[in-house]
């Protein structure tokens, strides 16, 4: 190494809200500005908390961002709040309240649906299984809606499967939660609506019919949305008519979209019982 180089070299280490250290083993998980943590008490939980960062200063002690620091505590209430309007909703993942100035959640192994894409990129989920996560993550969406949340950041990364291989909800930072007298046809924040909500599910739902990942952010930074001859084609994907119309905005609450999945010619493979083998690491 040269004598430049070690010049530059700094030691960071990161620490709980608390202020105890973290350790290697302890992250799950790191972000930007969270950090996904084993529960020291609980192999069944995770505790996702805010990243606090402390750089080795130049007389050898540790020193961290407040600015940051802040920000990040700051995403983490804000998500906690979410969390705490959707508790309790079948396919959100189990929420635990707060502990060690973190949110506390159940842990699912299996991990989230685009990772299994990566570490298995060669499998394609047979299609029963593909459409029942497809029909999980419509529910789960719906189910949001009706405690009038938001939720933004749908994505194949924020879809966990459980070990009976159904899917979990998760990370609600980007959420938006919403007097319960909203009427969600209407909701407008910060120009984001219920229908910016099902561009996003349409595409997570195209990404699991075709197992490829997709995703567009329109909507988020001013995005113009896009025409529809700018979108993947559908032609023979499961579930296609409603991942179009919501690309078309011509579908308005994630309920219409559950009717209509329930109400599809493929309603019998939906509700069959499916013989899945469990995924293994």
């Amino acid at each position: 190494m040269s004598e430049s180089s070690e010049e530059e070299w700094v030691t960071t280490k990161y620490t709980w809200p608390t202020g105890a250290e973290i350790h290697a083993k302890d992250f799950i998980f790191g972000g930007l500005y969270t950090s996904i943590l084993q529960h020291p008490r609980s192999p069944n939980k995770v505790l996702k908390g805010p990243l606090v960062e402390y750089t080795e200063q130049d007389n050898g002690s540790f020193a961290t961002d407040p600015i940051r620091g802040a920000r990040n505590q700051k995403r983490i209430d804000r998500e906690a709040k979410a969390y705490e309007r959707v508790a309790g909703i079948k396919g959100v993942v189990g929420f635990h309240g707060l502990e060690y100035g973190c949110i506390s959640l159940d842990y699912h192994p299996i991990e989230s649906l685009d990772m299994l894409q990566l570490k298995r990129p060669e499998y394609l989920p047979p299609i029963d299984v593909r459409l029942k996560w497809m029909t999980d993550a419509i529910r789960i969406v719906a189910a949001c809606h009706e405690a009038r949340v938001l939720w933004i950041d749908i994505a194949l990364r924020n879809f966990v499967v459980a070990a009976d291989q159904t899917l979990r909800g998760i990370d609600f930072c980007d959420a938006y939660i919403l007097p319960i007298t909203t009427d969600m046809a209407t909701a407008n924040i910060d120009g984001l609506t219920v229908k910016h909500d099902l561009f996003y599910l349409a595409n997570a739902l195209y990404s699991i019919a075709t197992w490829t990942h997709y995703e567009n952010v329109v909507g988020i930074c001013g995005i113009k949305w896009p025409a529809y001859n700018e979108m993947p084609g559908i032609e023979g994907v499961p579930l296609g008519y409603i991942i179009r119309a919501c690309w078309e905005r011509r579908i308005s609450s994630a309920q219409d979209m559950l009717k209509y999945c329930m109400g599809h010619k493929s309603r019998r493979r939906l509700k069959s019982r499916y013989a899945v083998t469990p995924w293994r690491k």
